[in-house]
């Protein structure tokens, strides 16, 4: 099923949910959601591993495999995705998560920030690169391993208009659980 598919039935969920009170929706078997019916556009996720706040002005929509949850500006749609996030949680392939994100630094020809930032109290690196105005791909990305599995949150962008302010949101209200 595609991004495409799901946005409608995302956005009924996000409308019945606000109209009424703040009900959990579950999405999918790793996503579930809650509005805020006191605080317009808070919505609340949970992918099982830990719980954040989306970003206001950006949908969580679910995903398959190792993509727990799509983030998109809700000003967007599939046909004019310039930006997104995603959050995939796998297997650790490396010792650590500094190995991982260097080795995605080299894959995308960016580089590592130059000092690890703390998710939830846990140390994470940050990968730059620079982004391609014809595709969106990852430009603002985390690395952190926790609990035997490696957490990648992956900014894409397909401008210069990387999506840092809403994945630096992500970090600041994330929560392990």
């Amino acid at each position: 099923m595609r991004i495409r598919d799901l946005i409608p039935a995302v956005f009924l969920n996000l409308l019945i949910c606000g109209a009424i009170h703040a009900q959990e929706q579950k999405l999918s078997e790793r996503l579930t959601i809650q509005i805020d019916a006191k605080e317009k556009g808070k919505i609340f996720c949970d992918i099982g591993h830990a719980t954040f706040i989306a970003p206001v002005g950006w949908n969580p929509h679910p995903s398959g495999k190792n993509t727990y949850v799509i983030l998109t500006p809700e000003n967007e749609n599939t046909e004019t995705l310039t930006k997104l996030i995603s959050i995939d949680i796998g297997l650790t392939t490396t010792k650590t998560a500094r190995e991982t994100a260097e080795a995605f630094a080299k894959t995308w020809q960016g580089k590592l920030a130059e000092e690890p930032l703390k998710l939830n109290g846990e140390e994470a690196f940050r990968v730059l690169a620079t982004a391609d105005p014809d595709k969106v791909q990852p430009v603002d990305s985390i690395v952190i391993f926790h609990g035997g599995r490696a957490f990648l949150l992956m900014g894409g962008a397909k401008k210069k208009d990387a999506p840092s302010e809403a994945l630096n949101e992500i970090v600041r209200t994330w929560k392990w659980k």
